[in-house]
């Protein structure tokens, strides 16, 4: 049974004392040393409050000693009066235990049917909290609304019955079945074998039916598993042992799904060794698939009102220049394309030398991007491979900043531009960043954040002298900002 406790507000204004609705009793508690100590309930408010009283000058070293004695004239520590042989759901009470568990609450020796003997807090019991040792709940089927076929763990997907078993919180497929009867089958069989021995029996299974079960999903506008209409050409692939085997790019369909059939046969012991073989006939590294850009070509992009072309091979990206002309930027592109193999990198770098692509960009001496002024070119990269240009800000610092950065205007100055930015919220009254009015005192408070702390200035009756000390301590953020705050902290500490 729930107990309502009316714990918002203390009606009667002494802490530790409450009413409990349900029982129509006034119950009284203390804590000390982070632990509640329950002093009883009562049928008198004053008799709770009293009591409480008392527990409050005890609070000190004897404090437990004399809590014991309380609790054995109250007796406070009594337990339920459950009979032997008194049977709750499928548990029956064989005897006291006489000791507690951690909540504190007595235990009893209780029998399942199943046969196992398993300790009880009597509470649980009264209250049918607890009505089995566990073995209802692990023989407890569960069809689900959306189990048509009344069988846990089967189900029908993409025409075919898929049977799975869930152990230790992991999914065991099963395998793909014509007949709903076979799935049924297997999976009554993997039931029984729950145990010790479920796992040595699966490796079995597995070995037998040989296959490691293609990992399922939702069948593609193909109509088949695995294959895929992406830029008007069909791709073709496979999953085993959780990584993605990519299986060629196709123009008809008809052959991107041969090869995927013919690669589910395959998978077993010998998969990795087939698709190297097949890779090495097929003579390409399969170029990573993406969304079409703008220019409906992969790897062609417009930036800045000029065509880029790039393509991805072994997990790099490999830029092919910029172009005035998209027919340009495309043609590059597929020659790449049909370049990809052994020789792909050697002929990359015959293309940079004849094109002269180093990644810099034409950024003439003596450009202005937002406060900063480009004085010469470094020749150095940075750790992205990006050029730097030397720069001078308009508060006179130098700064090396890479020449994408400048050009897209990502970096408009050395820094000093998100400094000096003050931002005035709507709910600042004052005007002035780190000056609030605090209501409850009535008075200007100032304050101000360097290196992530927060450093108080003090409480003024005047909203300018509060203004005042805030400049002053922005004036003296550097390496002598800490000597500077310990000579005025005594005269303008918070109160």
């Amino acid at each position: 049974m729930k107990l309502n406790i009316t714990n918002k507000l203390n009606k009667n204004g002494t802490k530790g004392v409450y009413f409990i609705q349900n029982r129509n009793k006034w119950h009284a508690c203390i804590s000390y040393k982070n632990k509640i100590y329950n002093l009883g309930r009562f049928e008198n408010q004053e008799d709770a409050v009293e009591i409480r009283k008392t527990a409050e000058k005890m609070i000190g070293e004897n404090f437990e000693d004399w809590y014991q004695e309380y609790k054995k004239e109250k007796k406070l520590d009594r337990k339920l009066d459950i009979p032997i042989g008194a049977v709750f759901g499928r548990l029956k009470v064989i005897k006291e235990t006489g000791i507690k568990n951690k909540q504190g609450l007595y235990l009893w020796e209780c029998q399942c049917e199943c046969g196992n003997v398993k300790n009880v807090p009597g509470s649980r019991l009264v209250k049918g909290y607890i009505t089995n040792c566990g073995c209802s709940r692990l023989n407890r089927k569960k069809n689900y609304p959306t189990n048509k076929n009344g069988t846990k763990g089967v189900y029908l997907s993409q025409n075919k019955w898929h049977a799975c078993i869930g152990y230790k919180k992991k999914n065991y497929h099963l395998g793909r079945f014509e007949n709903k009867e076979n799935a049924v089958e297997i999976r009554k069989t993997a039931e029984k074998m729950i145990g010790e021995k479920f796992e040595d029996w699966y490796k079995e299974y597995r070995k037998k039916k040989g296959t490691n079960y293609i990992r399922l999903s939702k069948l593609s506008k193909s109509g088949t598993q695995g294959v895929y209409l992406i830029q008007n050409k069909w791709y073709a692939r496979i999953s085993y042992k959780n990584k993605i085997y990519h299986l060629g790019c196709f123009e008809n369909k008809e052959d991107a799904v041969e090869i995927r059939k013919t690669a589910e046969k395959m998978i077993g012991e010998n998969f990795e060794d087939w698709y190297k073989e097949y890779r090495e006939k097929k003579g390409t590294n399969y170029i990573r698939l993406s969304k079409l850009s703008k220019s409906g070509t992969q790897g062609v992009y417009l930036i800045q009102n000029k065509w880029y072309a790039r393509i991805s091979y072994k997990n790099k990206i490999y830029h092919l220049g910029c172009f005035e002309n998209k027919e340009d930027a495309v043609e590059i592109r597929k020659t790449a394309e049909k370049m990809i193999g052994e020789n792909f990198e050697d002929w990359y770098q015959e293309y940079r030398k004849e094109k002269k692509i180093d990644g810099r960009l034409d950024i003439p001496i003596g450009a202005v991007f937002g406060r900063l002024k480009v004085i010469e070119e470094t020749r150095t990269k940075d750790k992205h491979g990006n050029y730097l240009w030397k720069c001078q800000c308009e508060c006179g610092n130098i700064k090396n900043i890479s020449g994408s950065s400048l050009r897209r205007g990502y970096i408009k100055s050395c820094g000093c531009l998100r400094l000096n930015r003050k931002k005035n919220y709507p709910t600042n009254k004052s005007g002035t960043q780190g000056v609030c009015f605090k209501k409850k005192d009535q008075k200007w408070y100032a304050y101000i954040t360097y290196k992530k702390k927060n450093y108080h200035l003090g409480y003024f009756e005047n909203q300018e002298d509060a203004v005042e000390i805030r400049k002053t301590a922005e004036k003296m953020i550097g390496e002598n900002f800490e000597d500077w705050y310990k000579v005025i902290k005594n005269k303008t500490a918070p109160k």
